[in-house]
């Protein structure tokens, strides 16, 4: 949606988070006579300083905020929605016409003449999206690297210029609503079901995933690892101009810091997104050699009391759990920390694994824990010892107590940080600081 469009309408901004307040600076410094609403769930109590001081000093702000935060949707022309908030019916109801429903993404992408690189897999498209846009800045590049991963896009705006690159990192949540053909290439890392609580089943996820291809500019360029057949079927159905790679284990450009055959997969990705823009061999090698990744994805965070610890928070799903199990084969892994928040995920394949590599010591939190702790029951594997905890202290004084000198502990939940935590940064920050405190 254009600036101009916006200009005289009442714009309500469902979800006020970090990408609700990068939308509302927007509006008050590009739509100055707009009529602005926040709808949020939260009571005006439970936001954060920086929140509540916007919502209670902007007098012209109609607050529509506590369970009933849906009731004023028909009430407003434009809907900015945050991509946390499920698109339910309720909000389909109101507006059925998707013209009147955007997001802080879709309007970024309207009103910028930049090139766009969007990034999005279930796993790995941070890490990714952190690479191209390392090897694009080392090749002296304007770049700037945007959305699930950075700021939200519209605090970007302003950077914009025909030469600017931005590379962004798309959610399933904030694919949903994607409707701007902007993108110039894109980069599928990987695909297997999550965020089923948010999407509703896998169909529905998927669909969301593959609004990157069908917001391809007309010559725009796919990037895809082919080993994921119903990814390339549907590309091939779209016709869209794609790359499709498969990893070559003695092929070049393997020389990496980072762990892992799904790690050395996405790289080769990269590669090919680089190549698009002309960036030359040499440098793109460079850069791989020296990328070291991101915090709390397979983070090597220490060796204390003779037990190496690897902070693998991000790992949401048995799937990603696997690839963290594999990737740390050979380097004495005696010790996983699994379980969180419950999205009704199937965990046979990763108690199957965890069987097969000769974990010794399994750490389990509520609340999916005690469906893992029971598909490992169903093996009726003796060897293995199930210690169940309550927090994160517990768990790491576990650690201590169970794994043995220069054995290898991880954590690499296959399940999500909300049921105790505000997200998963929170959760790994406090692994790493207990890991290194009682380590002394």
């Amino acid at each position: 949606m254009k600036i101009n469009r916006l200009k005289n309408k009442k714009i309500l901004l469902l979800g006020f988070g970090r990408e609700g307040l990068s939308s509302y600076k927007f509006l008050r410094r590009y739509v100055k006579n707009g009529l602005i609403g926040v709808a949020d769930e939260k009571r005006l109590a439970d936001f954060e300083k920086q929140y509540q001081t916007v919502l209670t000093q902007d007098k012209k702000l109609s607050l529509h905020l506590g369970k009933n935060y849906l009731d004023s949707l028909e009430d407003y022309e434009v809907i900015i929605k945050t991509p946390g908030i499920k698109l339910d019916k309720k909000i389909a109801k109101a507006y059925g016409d998707t013209s009147k429903l955007t997001s802080n993404l879709n309007i970024f992408l309207a009103n910028i003449s930049g090139k766009v690189i969007g990034v999005t897999g279930s796993k790995g498209k941070s890490t990714s999206a952190s690479l191209i846009y390392h090897i694009f800045r080392k090749a002296g590049r304007k770049v700037v690297l945007i959305g699930n991963i950075g700021r939200p896009a519209l605090d970007y705006l302003n950077w914009d210029s025909k030469h600017t690159i931005f590379v962004v990192e798309m959610s399933s949540y904030q694919l949903d609503t994607l409707n701007q053909k902007k993108i110039d290439s894109a980069l599928i890392t990987a695909f297997f079901p999550e965020h089923l609580d948010y999407h509703g089943n896998s169909h529905k996820y998927f669909q969301a995933k593959m609004n990157i291809v069908r917001n391809l500019k007309k010559n725009g360029v796919m990037v895809y690892n082919r080993k994921y057949k119903k990814i390339k079927r549907f590309i091939d159905n779209q016709r869209v101009k794609n790359i499709g790679y498969l990893y070559n284990s003695i092929g070049a450009y393997c020389h990496t810091p980072l762990l892992g055959k799904h790690n050395r997969e996405n790289i080769f990705g990269c590669i090919e997104i680089a190549k698009l823009f002309e960036v030359r061999e040499a440098i793109i090698n460079r850069t791989i050699k020296n990328f070291r990744g991101l915090p709390h994805r397979l983070e090597n965070v220490g060796k204390f009391k003779g037990i190496r610890f690897y902070n693998d928070v991000l790992s949401t799903t048995p799937e990603s759990t696997i690839e963290a199990i594999d990737a740390l084969k050979g380097k004495s892994l005696e010790t996983i920390i699994l379980g969180g928040f419950d999205r009704g995920l199937d965990y046979k394949k990763l108690a199957r694994k965890i069987v097969s590599s000769k974990v010794k010591n399994v750490i389990l939190w509520p609340h999916s824990g005690i469906k893992i702790y029971k598909e490992i029951r169903k093996l009726e594997n003796s060897e293995i010892r199930l210690v169940q905890v309550k927090n994160m202290r517990e768990t790491v004084r576990a650690c201590y107590k169970y794994t043995a000198k220069d054995g290898v502990a991880l954590l690499s939940p296959a399940s999500s940080s909300y049921d105790f935590y505000k997200n998963f940064e929170e959760k790994g920050k406090e692994f790493n600081r207990l890991a290194m405190a009682l380590g002394r």
